[in-house]
């Protein structure tokens, strides 16, 4: 990922991504980004504030796994761009332990409440929330192609991250032998997406018109 593009973190299905989350401006100040995770706790805190029981329960569950779901994007953007290996090493225990704890909490959200609406899109989620954020058309391009290519619904994918790219040709570096990439420089996403208990990741251009899955 080239040091100068902004990061867009997404955490979660259409419209939501844990945002268009800390975007280019926030990366190139730390203090923005500080004060973006208070604003994010203190929202968080209000959504709870005087809930009890199931109510408490369920917007506990959907805030949390969007925390968490922020703490492996930045986790994955600490592997690609961290220059010290204490660094790579912590990111890849919070990837393996916080993905484990989401899994766990969408599995109770199941079991108690019969739904993962708030936790896989817009709908449902409270007032003001980050799943109410937009997602670009490339991102929700690859988001569309994973549910059909699993022949599920789109708000069973889950979008865990998504960075804007550039890749050297047309074919997002991922040509093979028989295809015909063009040497032109092309802007998009490469997202990463969960679904059916297992990892996917794709590439899409920009308006999501191209849309390659990892091999």
């Amino acid at each position: 990922m080239q040091k100068n593009t902004g990061i867009i973190i997404i955490a979660v299905a259409l419209a939501l991504g844990l945002a268009i989350g800390y975007a280019s401006g926030a990366r190139k100040n730390p203090e923005m980004n500080h004060g973006s995770m208070e604003g994010m706790m203190s929202d968080m805190n209000a959504q709870l504030e005087g809930k009890t029981g199931d109510e408490f329960d369920k917007i506990f569950l959907s805030e949390m796994i969007t925390h968490h779901e922020g703490a492996v994007a930045m986790a994955d953007a600490a592997l690609q761009n961290a220059r010290h290996q204490e660094v790579k090493d912590l990111a890849k225990s919070i990837i393996s332990t916080q993905n484990r704890e989401i899994a766990d909490m969408k599995m109770w959200q199941e079991k108690w409440y019969g739904t993962g609406a708030s936790v896989n899109s817009a709908e449902g989620a409270p007032s003001g929330s980050i799943h109410n954020m937009p997602v670009p058309a490339g991102v929700s391009a690859a988001r569309k192609a994973l549910a059909q290519s699993l022949k599920i619904e789109e708000n069973k994918v889950v979008i865990m991250t998504a960075f804007p790219k550039e890749w050297s040709d047309s074919c997002f570096g991922w040509g093979g032998p028989a295809e015909s990439c063009a040497a032109v420089v092309t802007p998009g996403y490469e997202v990463t997406m969960q679904a059916q208990g297992k990892t996917y990741v794709y590439r899409t251009d920009n308006a999501g018109t191209v849309v390659k899955e990892a091999k």
